[in-house]
């Protein structure tokens, strides 16, 4: 099942894992063991992403710290910016921003960090952006 530390059936490794739910010690034990902060899944979800999208804040942050790829954009053109944005999540999009996120990447669809903020009524990154 497993193939060089990934599930072979969608390509999530335990560090991706770790940043899906929050485990922010374990995710920088990983690390710091060797795992790489930058793989991505086979949708293109990244540790970053995946702490991102479910609102890990401090999670998210140590992956930045620890140099994870602020502007790498999933299967679908979402970066971690547009991630943070559509969820709402502005502790995250602004740390994002600050670090040099690619405020005007949109995705496949066209829409941008600004525009999926909008569309769900998050005011507070809309502004920001």
């Amino acid at each position: 099942m497993y193939k060089n530390q990934a599930n072979i059936y969608v390509g999530t490794t335990a560090l991706i894992w770790a940043a899906r739910e929050g485990h922010t010690d374990t995710a920088l034990s990983l690390i710091k063991a060797g795992a790489d902060v930058n793989y991505a899944t086979k949708d293109g979800h990244t540790a970053l992403i995946e702490a991102t999208k479910e609102g890990h804040t401090d999670t998210a942050l140590s992956l930045i710290k620890v140099g994870a790829d602020v502007n790498h954009a999933d299967k679908n053109g979402n970066t971690e910016l547009i991630w943070a944005a559509r969820e709402g999540h502005a502790d995250i999009a602004l740390a994002l921003i600050k670090v040099g996120a690619n405020l005007n990447h949109a995705n496949k669809y066209g829409n941008t960090a600004l525009t999926s903020a909008v569309y769900e009524g998050h005011a507070d990154i809309a502004l920001a952006l």
